[in-house]
């Protein structure tokens, strides 16, 4: 018997919207709250709201920032009064503050401003708010006691966050800075989300179409398309469809969730439904059931924890290595899990490569559609394939050159693998003078990371 997750966005999603539905399936809020206490992050406050959305019975979750400024009323809706967007949804743009909040390296806010390696998940103040980068939330996740498979889920929801949000504003994840108080709305958001799944204990999620909202809203950059830009990015390959309504019904952290969360866009198998529930938004539209359903099941297919994967290749022998270089960032920007070349004889005893791009199955059309587009191919072939992996996490050590983050790779509750990340080490090593091998060996030196079973 395996417990399945269904999430059904029929009138959009958020970070809100996602947790109160798991817990009006019957995830204790307490116990959310107890894990996320263990956040190095205070001013923050849980509270549960039974509400009705047109006619349907569901639960609000409401995060309150009183001590970050959000007084008596949360932070979203202060939020969205400040920047004049309409929105169905309490949480419009927290770590959703993509058209205000966030800062990044272009216009008129340079935020090049390197942050004290020694704590990354102090702030610091250089007299404004510059807020959170990726980096520091993923080492507060990382600091916190949250179980790995709970770390591994939003740290992977703030990463696919900050990448969109890059890639809107032309920079790197690295430059992109969470607005302080949207950084810890955003993190107890995805936290929550991700401890109340494992909390569930489901070994696969399945989702339904996204229903988005149309129209326009205004902000403090002018009038911005619905879904705004980084949430178009985000639902990129998803099934989805506008709707009816001119509101904005998907947030950027509700969309980056649901990316990082859901393993099928396909049907779910033949399941038994044990609990259903319905998370709310803050709208209340007349004649509108402004909410998202989530349905727990319990199914027999042996395969329901499969995480199945497409390979697409071709072979090439008309393009040269640059290239081949340039070929290999785009695919991966367009959501390859993996890209690799390999060398072939081809017809005529032509040298060439192979090409094999690993992706999930919602991004089969964007990542061929990319491979046809930057290589020299007429067509690729591509078939699914089941895969075992490893239950990963991230964990940041605290180095006396700044901070890396470790990649925690563990089976059945046992660490079996724990690397470094090669871009963290690098950054540490040129910028320390340190060889690569003498930083990693610092990092792996650690007395807090975990050790192979």
């Amino acid at each position: 018997m395996t417990r399945i997750l269904i999430l059904d966005p029929f009138h959009g999603a958020s970070g809100d919207m996602l947790l109160g539905a798991l817990v009006a399936c019957g995830v204790s809020l307490d116990k959310v709250r107890d894990e996320l206490q263990t956040l190095p992050i205070g001013g923050w406050a849980l509270h549960r709201d039974e509400v009705k959305r047109g006619a349907i019975a569901a639960i609000k979750v409401r995060v309150r920032l009183d001590a970050l400024g959000g007084g008596e009323e949360s932070h979203e809706t202060t939020s969205r009064d400040t920047h004049g967007h309409h929105h169905g949804h309490e949480h419009q743009h927290h770590g959703d503050h993509s058209h205000d909040e966030h800062h990044h390296g272009d216009g008129d806010h340079h935020h090049h401003h390197h942050h004290a390696p020694t704590d990354p998940t102090h702030h610091v103040s250089h007299g404004h708010d510059h807020g959170r980068t990726p980096l520091e939330m993923t080492a507060i996740i990382a600091a916190s006691r949250l179980s790995l498979t709970a770390k591994a889920l939003a740290t992977r929801a703030i990463s696919i966050l900050a990448m969109a949000e890059a890639t809107v504003h032309g920079t790197t994840p690295d430059e992109v800075h969470f607005h302080e108080v949207g950084a810890v709305d955003a993190l107890i958001d995805v936290c929550g989300v991700a401890v109340a799944v494992d909390l569930l204990g489901v070994k696969a999620i399945y989702g339904r179409r996204v229903t988005t909202g149309t129209g326009v809203v205004r902000c403090a950059h002018g009038m911005m398309p619905v879904p705004a830009p980084a949430t178009t990015l985000l639902l990129a390959g998803l099934p989805c469809r506008d709707g009816d309504l001119e509101a904005e019904l998907v947030t950027p952290t509700g969309a980056a969730l649901l990316r990082a969360m859901v393993t099928s866009w396909d049907s779910a198998p033949i399941y038994r439904s044990i609990a259903t529930g319905f998370g709310a938004g803050s709208s209340d539209w007349p004649g509108r059931s402004n909410v998202l359903r989530a349905i727990v099941g319990e199914t027999d297919a042996s395969d329901a924890t499969a995480d199945e994967v497409a390979e697409l290749s071709c072979e090439l022998d008309d393009m040269r290595a640059e290239g081949l270089a340039y070929l290999l960032e785009r695919l991966l920007e367009a959501g390859a899990l993996d890209v690799n070349f390999a060398p072939v004889t081809m017809k005529k005893g032509r040298p060439g490569h192979r090409v094999t791009a690993l992706v999930r199955g919602v991004e089969i059309d964007a990542v061929g559609d990319c491979l046809l587009k930057h290589s020299t191919t007429f067509g690729f072939r591509y078939h699914v394939a089941a895969r075992r992996v490893l239950s990963r996490a991230f964990v940041t050590v605290v180095t006396p050159y700044g901070p890396c983050r470790v990649k925690v790779g563990s089976m059945d509750g046992r660490v079996m693998r724990v690397r470094p990340e090669f871009e963290d080490v690098a950054a540490l090593a040129r910028a320390s003078g340190q060889s690569l091998e003498a930083i990693e060996a610092l990092v792996l030196a650690d007395p807090k990371l975990p050790r192979l079973d």
